[in-house]
C-alpha cells in the first residue's frame, strides 16, 4: 500500500463558530515534511459538539481501528499500542502517530480520492456517520463540500485523518 505523507490539513468544521486552532503544530516541525495547503486551519470544536464523555485510551485505539478496518483489533496488538500510549508523555502526538499508522495499514476502508471527488456530499454525510455516530450539520456540509471542489491537493486519507485526530472523534 502507498505510504500517505500529507496528513497535517484541516479538521472538520464545528457548528458554534469555533475558533482555529494551530495546537500540536509544534510537535510536528521535528524534521519530518507534512506539508499542507496554506489556507486550511485545523479547526478544532472546543465542546465536542454535544458529547460530553472521552473515550478511554483502549476504547479510542479499538474504535480507532473498528472504524476503518471493521473488525475488531487484536488483543496483542491493542496492548502494544496502549503500552505506547501510556508511556509516552505528549498524548496528542501517540493519538496521532496510532492514527496515522492506521491510515497507511493495507485494507483501511477509506474510498479513493477519486470516489470522494465523485459524490463529495455522500462521502461528508457517510464520514460523519461512521466517525462521529452523527449527520453533518447544513454548515458543515457545505464548509467541506466547499473546501473539497476548491483545492484538488485535498484526499480521502486526509479527511480521514482530520476527522479521526479532531477534538470531537475523541468524545462519546
Amino acid at each position: 500500500a502507498a505510504r500517505h505523507t500529507r496528513f497535517r490539513g484541516w479538521h472538520p468544521p464545528c457548528p458554534n463558530h469555533c475558533i482555529p486552532s494551530h495546537q500540536g503544530d509544534g510537535e510536528r516541525k521535528s524534521g519530518q515534511s507534512l506539508d499542507k495547503p496554506q489556507h486550511m486551519s485545523r479547526m478544532v470544536d472546543q465542546q465536542a459538539g454535544v458529547k460530553g464523555t472521552a473515550k478511554s485510551t483502549t476504547e479510542f485505539i479499538s474504535i480507532a481501528y473498528s472504524d476503518l478496518f471493521g473488525t475488531t483489533i487484536s488483543n496483542d496488538n491493542l496492548v502494544k499500542l496502549f503500552t505506547a500510549y501510556s508511556s509516552f508523555g505528549d498524548k496528542k502526538l501517540i493519538e496521532d502517530r496510532i492514527i496515522r499508522n492506521f491510515l497507511d495499514l493495507p485494507g483501511a476502508n477509506i474510498p479513493s480520492t477519486q470516489v470522494m471527488r465523485n459524490d463529495i456530499p455522500v462521502l461528508i454525510r457517510n464520514a460523519y456517520r461512521k466517525l462521529f455516530k452523527r449527520n453533518p450539520k447544513e454548515f458543515e456540509k457545505y464548509y467541506l463540500k466547499t473546501m473539497i471542489e476548491n483545492d484538488n491537493t485535498i484526499t480521502s486519507v486526509m479527511m480521514y485523518y482530520s476527522f479521526m485526530t479532531s477534538n470531537e472523534y475523541r468524545y462519546y
